[in-house]
């Protein structure tokens, strides 16, 4: 709990206790591989151990606990700390291995899938999902959402509309969906702008569906944030102000949050307003480091947030 909560130093004190009572224990082990792994996929400053430190940990783990499914769960968190220090091939290396101990494990395919777009090998990452479906049906919803994921990644986002339009007609009461939903028209609509075509069809599509969901489900701060993010692709930076706020109000310590501000403060500087929209961005890089998101979503609105910054201040000096 300590660690979810971004308080790295509570974490550290857990693990000197639990090493102190059971030193040669595998969960002794596991816990520090546990902290300091994420510690370095989110970046807190825990001191001297780097990647390889935990690399090798978890193969000490993988090589002393006797435990099947165990030795899964520890090739899988290899792959994932793999995964987001840029390192692809290597994480894929590490899914295959926890495929060959258990080919049960279904969250496994969906991993590696997603390893696989991000290599670009969008043909093998379908071809996984589609069969992987056909090996656990049970969990079809969530692989044919993956494939659609894919399919924006290779730029066939007509047809991953396609497939969203059908889980939510099968999904009715799935609301993640209708969030996808939104955001796939919006993706066609700024495919569309990009090439000098005017969509108003998709635009207007991608207004609905995000607010029949903030309507529909008040409670989700993350909805709000969609909301925002959408009309501040069109263009409409007061009310996705509005949005942007109520997202923050609604969970004020959601993984989006950072993200929010970013939103405010780029509409704030699309308004001229660029005390405001200095406030927001640095509140944005404030609260960043305690984001549990991924550590691509991470980098990019880091860099996202300076730019905007270092472009605040070429303004407010022409001012």
């Amino acid at each position: 709990m300590s660690l979810k909560l971004g308080k790295i130093e509570s974490s550290l004190k857990i693990l000197d206790l639990l090493f102190e009572l059971y030193p040669d224990h595998p969960i002794s082990l596991a816990v520090k591989a546990l902290v300091y792994g994420y510690s370095i996929i989110y970046e807190f400053d825990v001191g001297e151990e780097d990647e390889e430190y935990v690399l090798d940990l978890i193969d000490e783990l993988i090589k002393i606990d006797s435990n099947k499914l165990n030795k899964v769960r520890y090739y899988q968190f290899k792959s994932t700390i793999l995964e987001q220090i840029y390192k692809p091939e290597e994480a894929l290396e590490e899914i295959g291995l926890a495929l060959e101990l258990d080919a049960g494990v279904v969250d496994l395919y969906y991993w590696k899938s997603k390893i696989l777009a991000s290599l670009e090998r969008f043909d093998e990452a379908i071809t996984l999902l589609e069969n992987s479906m056909k090996k656990f049906p049970e969990n079809n919803k969530h692989f044919l959402m993956q494939k659609a994921h894919v399919l924006k990644q290779a730029g066939d986002l007509q047809l991953g509309l396609e497939i969203v339009d059908k889980l939510i007609e099968e999904f009715p009461g799935e609301d993640s969906f209708y969030n996808n939903k939104a955001y796939w028209h919006l993706y066609i609509y700024k495919q569309n702008q990009d090439e000098g075509i005017v969509d108003e069809a998709n635009k207007k599509a991608a207004i609905d569906t995000i607010k029949f969901v903030t309507e529909n489900y008040p409670k989700e701060g993350n909805y709000f944030d969609s909301y925002g993010e959408i009309l501040l692709t069109i263009g409409d930076y007061e009310n996705s102000i509005k949005q942007y706020e109520k997202a923050i109000e609604t969970e004020p310590k959601g993984w989006f949050v950072p993200a929010s501000y970013l939103g405010l403060g780029r509409c704030y500087e699309g308004l001229g307003d660029y005390r405001k929209a200095e406030a927001n961005l640095l509140k944005a890089r404030k609260i960043i480091r305690y984001c549990f998101c991924h550590i691509k979503h991470k980098k990019e609105w880091i860099d996202e947030i300076e730019n905007h910054l270092k472009n605040i201040m070429e303004l407010k000096q022409k001012v």
